[in-house]
Protein backbone atom coordinates (compact mmCIF):
# COMPACT_ATOMS: atom_id res chain seq x y z
CA UNK A 1 0.00 0.00 0.00
CA UNK A 2 1.28 3.69 -0.79
CA UNK A 3 1.32 6.12 2.13
CA UNK A 4 2.00 9.96 1.60
CA UNK A 5 3.39 11.69 4.44
CA UNK A 6 0.04 12.78 6.52
CA UNK A 7 0.91 16.71 6.06
CA UNK A 8 1.42 19.43 4.60
CA UNK A 9 4.50 21.89 4.93
CA UNK A 10 8.51 21.02 5.98
CA UNK A 11 8.55 19.26 8.93
CA UNK A 12 11.18 17.34 11.13
CA UNK A 13 11.18 14.15 12.03
CA UNK A 14 12.02 14.50 15.86
CA UNK A 15 11.93 10.85 16.37
CA UNK A 16 11.77 8.01 13.76
CA UNK A 17 14.25 4.83 13.49
CA UNK A 18 14.92 0.81 14.15
CA UNK A 19 17.16 2.10 17.32
CA UNK A 20 16.49 3.37 21.00
CA UNK A 21 18.70 6.27 19.97
CA UNK A 22 17.20 7.34 17.31
CA UNK A 23 13.20 6.44 18.34
CA UNK A 24 12.20 6.77 22.35
CA UNK A 25 9.17 4.73 21.24
CA UNK A 26 11.40 1.40 20.16
CA UNK A 27 10.74 -0.60 23.49
CA UNK A 28 6.92 -0.45 22.70
CA UNK A 29 5.63 -3.03 20.50
CA UNK A 30 2.65 -1.02 18.92
CA UNK A 31 5.13 1.60 18.61
CA UNK A 32 8.43 0.40 17.53
CA UNK A 33 8.25 1.86 14.25
CA UNK A 34 6.67 5.25 15.29
CA UNK A 35 7.33 8.73 14.63
CA UNK A 36 7.21 12.07 16.06
CA UNK A 37 7.28 14.57 13.34
CA UNK A 38 7.12 18.89 14.32
CA UNK A 39 6.63 21.35 11.61
CA UNK A 40 9.94 23.67 11.58
CA UNK A 41 10.64 27.00 9.67
CA UNK A 42 13.48 27.83 7.54
CA UNK A 43 15.89 27.95 10.09
CA UNK A 44 14.71 24.73 11.59
CA UNK A 45 12.87 26.35 14.94
CA UNK A 46 9.52 24.72 16.09
CA UNK A 47 7.98 27.75 17.68
CA UNK A 48 8.45 31.69 17.50
CA UNK A 49 8.00 33.80 20.67
CA UNK A 50 8.91 32.29 23.51
CA UNK A 51 7.08 28.90 22.95
CA UNK A 52 4.72 29.20 26.03
CA UNK A 53 1.90 29.13 23.94
CA UNK A 54 0.68 26.46 21.59
CA UNK A 55 -0.51 28.92 19.12
CA UNK A 56 3.60 30.09 19.09
CA UNK A 57 4.01 26.04 17.78
CA UNK A 58 4.02 26.32 14.01
CA UNK A 59 2.35 22.64 13.37
CA UNK A 60 -0.43 23.74 16.09
CA UNK A 61 -4.05 23.73 14.23
CA UNK A 62 -1.88 22.32 10.81
CA UNK A 63 -3.90 20.17 9.17
CA UNK A 64 -3.45 16.42 9.39
CA UNK A 65 -4.23 14.49 6.60
CA UNK A 66 -5.32 10.33 5.51
CA UNK A 67 -1.97 8.91 4.93
CA UNK A 68 -3.40 6.30 2.67
CA UNK A 69 -7.39 4.93 1.88
CA UNK A 70 -9.16 3.51 4.87
CA UNK A 71 -11.96 2.68 7.33
CA UNK A 72 -11.93 5.23 10.28
CA UNK A 73 -12.34 2.45 13.12
CA UNK A 74 -11.35 4.37 16.00
CA UNK A 75 -11.53 8.18 17.52
CA UNK A 76 -10.68 9.53 20.42
CA UNK A 77 -12.37 13.33 20.89
CA UNK A 78 -12.49 16.05 23.72
CA UNK A 79 -8.56 15.40 25.56
CA UNK A 80 -7.95 18.98 26.65
CA UNK A 81 -4.26 20.73 24.80
CA UNK A 82 -1.56 20.83 27.36
CA UNK A 83 0.14 23.92 28.27
CA UNK A 84 3.61 23.39 26.51
CA UNK A 85 6.52 21.74 28.22
CA UNK A 86 3.57 19.84 30.08
CA UNK A 87 2.22 16.25 29.88
CA UNK A 88 -1.04 14.85 30.68
CA UNK A 89 -0.45 11.24 31.45
CA UNK A 90 -3.83 10.31 31.98
CA UNK A 91 -4.61 10.25 28.23
CA UNK A 92 -1.37 9.37 26.44
CA UNK A 93 -2.29 9.60 23.31
CA UNK A 94 -5.00 12.44 23.72
CA UNK A 95 -7.25 12.85 20.44
CA UNK A 96 -6.66 10.19 18.47
CA UNK A 97 -7.41 8.67 14.96
CA UNK A 98 -7.18 5.17 13.95
CA UNK A 99 -7.61 4.23 10.23
CA UNK A 100 -7.72 0.41 8.86
CA UNK A 101 -6.09 0.03 5.72
CA UNK A 102 -6.25 -3.68 5.07
CA UNK A 103 -6.86 -6.86 7.65
CA UNK A 104 -3.83 -6.48 9.12
CA UNK A 105 -2.59 -2.79 8.65
CA UNK A 106 -4.09 0.15 10.74
CA UNK A 107 -2.47 3.57 10.88
CA UNK A 108 -2.48 5.28 14.27
CA UNK A 109 -2.28 9.20 14.81
CA UNK A 110 -1.86 10.99 18.00
CA UNK A 111 -1.78 14.43 19.55
CA UNK A 112 -5.10 16.31 18.01
CA UNK A 113 -6.11 19.38 19.24
CA UNK A 114 -9.29 19.18 21.21
CA UNK A 115 -12.21 18.87 19.33
CA UNK A 116 -10.63 19.56 16.40
CA UNK A 117 -11.27 16.04 14.46
CA UNK A 118 -13.48 16.18 11.28
CA UNK A 119 -13.86 12.13 11.28
CA UNK A 120 -15.97 9.61 12.82
CA UNK A 121 -15.63 5.81 13.08
CA UNK A 122 -17.22 4.36 9.79
CA UNK A 123 -15.65 7.00 7.75
CA UNK A 124 -14.35 5.78 4.66
CA UNK A 125 -11.01 8.13 4.05
CA UNK A 126 -8.98 8.70 0.73
CA UNK A 127 -5.29 9.68 0.64
CA UNK A 128 -5.12 13.16 1.81
CA UNK A 129 -8.49 13.66 3.56
CA UNK A 130 -8.44 16.35 6.37
CA UNK A 131 -8.81 14.07 9.79
CA UNK A 132 -8.34 16.99 12.03
CA UNK A 133 -5.62 19.62 13.06
CA UNK A 134 -2.54 18.93 14.94
CA UNK A 135 -2.65 19.81 18.71
CA UNK A 136 -0.58 19.08 22.31
CA UNK A 137 -2.85 16.63 23.73
CA UNK A 138 -1.54 13.49 25.76
CA UNK A 139 1.54 12.62 26.99
CA UNK A 140 3.15 15.50 24.84
CA UNK A 141 5.22 18.52 25.68
CA UNK A 142 4.73 20.40 22.86
CA UNK A 143 2.74 20.41 19.55
CA UNK A 144 3.29 17.13 17.53
CA UNK A 145 2.13 14.55 15.59
CA UNK A 146 2.79 11.61 16.48
CA UNK A 147 2.14 8.34 13.49
CA UNK A 148 3.28 4.85 13.22
CA UNK A 149 1.31 1.74 11.92
CA UNK A 150 0.26 -1.48 13.51
CA UNK A 151 -0.67 -5.02 12.91
CA UNK A 152 -4.78 -4.67 14.55
CA UNK A 153 -6.88 -1.59 15.94
CA UNK A 154 -6.22 -2.54 19.37
CA UNK A 155 -2.93 -1.21 20.26
CA UNK A 156 -2.51 -2.99 23.40
CA UNK A 157 -2.09 -5.73 21.62
CA UNK A 158 -0.93 -4.46 18.39
CA UNK A 159 2.70 -5.28 17.00
CA UNK A 160 3.87 -1.98 14.88
CA UNK A 161 4.68 -2.19 11.27
CA UNK A 162 7.16 -0.24 9.36
CA UNK A 163 6.25 2.47 7.45
CA UNK A 164 7.52 3.63 4.10
CA UNK A 165 6.31 6.73 2.34
CA UNK A 166 6.07 6.49 -1.04
CA UNK A 167 7.79 9.66 -2.31
CA UNK A 168 9.07 12.38 -0.14
CA UNK A 169 11.07 15.64 -0.93
CA UNK A 170 14.18 15.01 1.58
CA UNK A 171 16.33 18.40 3.13
CA UNK A 172 19.58 17.54 3.58
CA UNK A 173 22.82 19.31 3.31
CA UNK A 174 21.03 22.04 1.55
CA UNK A 175 19.94 19.55 -1.32
CA UNK A 176 16.24 18.58 -1.81
CA UNK A 177 16.24 15.37 -3.00
CA UNK A 178 13.23 13.10 -4.51
CA UNK A 179 13.65 9.72 -2.59
CA UNK A 180 10.82 6.93 -3.03
CA UNK A 181 10.05 4.11 -0.45
CA UNK A 182 11.54 5.93 2.35
CA UNK A 183 10.84 5.67 6.19
CA UNK A 184 12.57 8.77 7.72
CA UNK A 185 14.92 9.03 10.68
CA UNK A 186 15.42 11.03 13.45
CA UNK A 187 16.68 14.82 12.22
CA UNK A 188 15.23 14.52 8.88
CA UNK A 189 13.91 17.43 7.57
CA UNK A 190 10.88 16.15 5.05
CA UNK A 191 7.87 17.62 3.12
CA UNK A 192 5.19 16.13 0.62
CA UNK A 193 5.37 15.93 -2.47
CA UNK A 194 2.52 18.17 -4.22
Amino acid sequence: MNFKLPFKGMWLTGWGGDTKKLNHHHDNLAQIYAFDFVMINNNKNTFKNDGKNNEDYFCFESQILAAAKGEVVQVVEGVDDNEPRYLNGYWVAGNTVIIKHSKKLFSFLAHFKQNSIKVKVGDKVKTGDLLGLCGNSGRSSEPHLHFHLQDRANTLFAKGVKCFFSQINLRKDNNNQTIKNYSPIKGDVIENLK
